[in-house]
């Protein structure tokens, strides 16, 4: 089980009636598909904050030290190479509850990105929670090329049961 709180650090996020609710569902689904669902014995926590550009650039520059906005960051608070050698069974094996981390969602890199590709922004906001979720439980793209296929092909499969397309052929 996932408990998710999710912060609007923006009202521009307000104009997508019910977004919340929508984020909580997605979140929730994606949970529930993932390789965490299968740890019975845990309960899970996680903080979503729906922010603006200059805000989630400002903390793209502190903690990345990158300076300019994007269109998700994820903190996690796991140990990912333990996770990749051991696995998650292990890691979690005596932990009943759990903060995963937090993930933060950037409204206007996210609409420009849907708008310069044509995607739905829906399809493309769950896409986003599930990749930075993945990176929360140790997948990472960035590590080689065979952990970017292995984090990619999750990704494929949990949005195609979320009937999702493949975002990587669009």
């Amino acid at each position: 089980m996932i408990v998710i709180e999710i912060e609007i650090k923006s009202k521009k996020w307000l104009k997508y009636q019910n977004i919340c609710e929508f984020i909580e569902k997605t979140a929730n689904e994606i949970f529930n598909l993932s390789p965490l669902n299968q740890l019975k014995k845990t309960e899970f926590s996680l903080s979503i904050s729906l922010s603006s550009n200059l805000q989630i650039k400002r903390v793209n520059k502190i903690y990345r030290q990158k300076d300019h906005a994007t269109d998700v960051l994820s903190f996690g608070n796991i140990d990912e190479d333990y996770i990749r050698k051991f696995g998650l069974k292990k890691y979690f094996n005596n932990i009943k509850l759990f903060m995963l981390g937090d993930i933060i969602l950037g409204l206007e890199y996210i609409e420009k990105h849907c708008k310069n590709h044509q995607i739905n922004f829906k399809n493309h906001l769950t896409h986003l929670i599930l990749h930075a979720l993945l990176h929360l439980i140790g997948y990472d793209h960035e590590i080689n090329q065979e952990q970017a296929k292995i984090m990619e092909n999750l990704e494929i499969t949990i949005l195609k049961k979320l009937k999702i397309k493949n975002p990587y052929q669009q």
